[in-house]
């Protein structure tokens, strides 16, 4: 303990910040002695709040469903000039839902840097993601821009196919 600079250390004589864990290991456990198997039970957050004891963002931990088990979710939120609201959820399946009256992920910071999604399938990935080098937009097979791109959206802006052109309907086109 720094008590001079009001400095907590585990691990360390001289914390650089107010609590400074080190160690090979430097976990920290926040546990719930509760049990409660609620939505939303048995949680344990970390606030981040402002010099008025507002807070600005909260990361928290839950249980998910109502069943007898250790299933988990974690809740990312910011405060949208109202109230401290949920951005960002991910489940015990490891899906994630974007909430917000627009919701949008952005990927990449504008550099010159290529950006996608990769669907990361069993036999045959694919891909949709911007191509910087070749300013496009590619949707093909495979993990990797240029290589086998199924279809381009280029900077003028224009659609191309890759192959021949081959379409299946349930109707009309």
């Amino acid at each position: 303990v720094d008590q001079a600079n009001n400095r907590v250390g585990v691990g360390d004589t001289a914390p650089g910040t107010q609590v400074q864990v080190k160690g090979t290991a430097p976990y920290i456990t926040i546990q719930n002695s509760t049990s409660e198997n609620s939505d939303g039970g048995c949680e344990g957050k970390v606030i981040f709040e402002d010099h008025a004891n507002v807070a600005l963002g909260q990361l928290e931990v839950s249980h998910s469903g109502s069943s007898d088990d250790t299933k988990g979710k974690l809740i990312l939120s910011t405060h949208t000039g109202s109230a401290l609201t949920a951005g960002l959820t991910i489940n015990e399946s490891q899906q994630s839902t974007f909430t917000g009256t627009t919701p949008k992920v952005t990927i990449g910071d504008a550099g010159t840097e290529d950006t996608m999604l990769v669907f990361d399938g069993n036999a045959v990935d694919f891909r949709m993601g911007i191509y910087d080098s070749g300013d496009r937009l590619e949707i093909g097979k495979g993990a990797a821009h240029n290589t086998t791109p199924a279809i381009i959206v280029s900077s003028t802006p224009q659609v191309m196919t890759t192959a021949a052109f081959g379409m299946t309907t349930g109707g009309t086109f």
